[in-house]
């Protein structure tokens, strides 16, 4: 049995800002959440992924730490699910050390529309220094050695993170609401899960 000292939390986000693209990929998925990122702590005063890099933006994307974009006051009234996974130290260190990689180098990052178009007919296409969103906490996760699917990262999809026995559900609601006191949810889905 693993030791809660021996381990660490990681955070998926899944969200809906209601923009156009999210709707344009919700229409073709049937999905509601399309847009996934990942947070290391549990104060999310970083959460990493590939989206816009100016919320007014839709064109430029690449790596961002949405938190400094700003985006969800931009996007008010988000709605997110946030589900968390349990890793050991060393997995934790690795996709730390991956998302570290990314931070350092983001200006050389892009966001990976051919691979995206690919992910859509279900073709894995992969690109140098492009992703999107799900393509990199996909990738992250693997090169932390958290296997959570078979699928090559081009191919992972938002919704393959929910209902995975793998990552809790946390919290469901406003993503405003969720961030503005995030260890105070995190608390109370706690307590729930023990009721």
């Amino acid at each position: 049995m693993t030791h809660p000292e021996q381990t660490k939390q990681i955070y998926i986000l899944l969200t809906n800002t209601g923009s156009l693209f999210s709707t344009a990929i919700g229409f073709y998925t049937r999905q509601r959440f399309n847009h996934v990122s990942i947070a290391l702590t549990d104060d999310f005063n970083a959460i990493y992924s590939f989206g816009r890099k100016h919320p007014k933006n839709p064109v430029i994307g690449g790596f961002v730490n949405e938190i400094e974009t700003q985006i969800y006051d931009h996007f008010v009234g988000t709605s997110c699910i946030v589900l968390k996974k349990e890793v050991s130290l060393e997995k934790y260190a690795r996709i730390h050390e991956s998302i570290k990689k990314f931070e350092t180098d983001k200006y050389i990052y892009g966001y990976n529309l051919i691979g995206f178009a690919g992910f859509i007919v279900n073709i894995p296409i992969k690109r140098q220094k492009s992703f999107f969103c799900s393509q990199f906490v996909g990738e992250v996760l693997k090169q932390g050695g958290v296997d959570f699917t078979n699928k090559p990262s081009e191919l992972v999809k938002p919704s393959d993170f929910l209902g995975h026995e793998k990552f809790v559900e946390v919290y469901q609601g406003d993503i405003i609401d969720f961030l503005s006191n995030p260890k105070k949810h995190l608390e109370h889905s706690k307590i729930e899960f023990y009721l």
